[in-house]
């Protein structure tokens, strides 16, 4: 159970990192601007942390366990690059104008919604794992993972205009 509670424990700090964000700044456009980017930065930096925990954990003792882990490894991979992506697209919204503040805030939009869906292998890993489910049924990190979604920032925000 130890394993178990430490691989949700990453997993589940990941997912309250991105509930617990603030939201973006809506007062102007460069406010959104920062504020979103510092958001990304720091989705990004969570993402991050999760994957160098991932990489230290120590080998499963349930069978399968490893796959699991190396399942949720490449999603991490996979969300730092939409991430680092979206925040690269955020730092060059131009924010002169309406219609070019809003072309790139799409653009980061559409880039984050890519990570909509990427750790939804990792879980099905998971919750294929008859054994681990039973560890996780006991692990108290695990607990907040029991209905999975996957987390992304919020940017569906619009300043006022």
């Amino acid at each position: 159970m130890a394993w178990t509670n430490r691989l949700c424990e990453l997993i589940g700090g990941f997912a309250a990192s991105q509930q617990s964000a603030p939201p973006v700044d809506k007062s102007n456009r460069d406010a959104f601007k920062s504020s979103l980017v510092a958001q990304l930065d720091s989705a990004l930096q969570a993402a991050d942390d999760t994957l160098t925990g991932l990489r230290k954990i120590q080998p499963s003792p349930i069978k399968g366990g490893d796959g699991v882990t190396d399942a949720f490894e490449k999603s991490f991979v996979r969300a730092h690059d939409i991430l680092s992506t979206a925040k690269t697209k955020a730092e060059h919204i131009d924010t002169s104008d309406q219609e070019s503040f809003t072309a790139g805030q799409q653009a980061v939009q559409k880039e984050v919604k890519k990570g909509q869906s990427v750790f939804g292998s990792a879980f099905s890993r998971f919750n294929e794992n008859r054994a681990l489910l039973e560890a996780a049924a006991e692990a108290p990190a695990c607990k907040p993972l029991t209905n999975p979604s996957s987390q992304v920032p919020r940017t569906s925000q619009q300043p006022p205009q």
